[in-house]
């Protein structure tokens, strides 16, 4: 629950895309007890979750990598709309794995 809350005040802090990665580390580690690195935490979200958030996923790995290409998002507000609802489907995922 502490590890949920530090997802939403990341979000809130303007730092959406590690919050993505953060959640999917978070889901790694209670499906698989490992601790991945953010990239390959992102690369498990793009395995794990469904299509419709792939888009999300793709732009926080597209930031942790190279954070002067251009966006996948045209508005920032769809961006960070995006990543909290990631945010709060992997999470509660997460949790009931725990």
């Amino acid at each position: 629950v502490d590890a949920l809350n530090d997802l939403r005040e990341r979000h809130a802090a303007g730092k959406s895309d590690e919050a993505v990665l953060a959640v999917c580390r978070l889901h790694y580690l209670l499906a698989t007890w490992r601790i991945p690195s953010k990239s390959a935490a992102g690369l498990y979200g793009l395995i794990t979750f469904e299509g419709r958030w792939r888009r999300i996923l793709d732009e926080a790995l597209r930031l942790r990598r190279a954070p002067g290409s251009p966006s996948l998002y045209q508005e920032a507000d769809a961006c960070r709309r995006d990543a909290r609802a990631f945010v709060e489907m992997a999470a509660a995922d997460a949790l009931s794995l725990a």
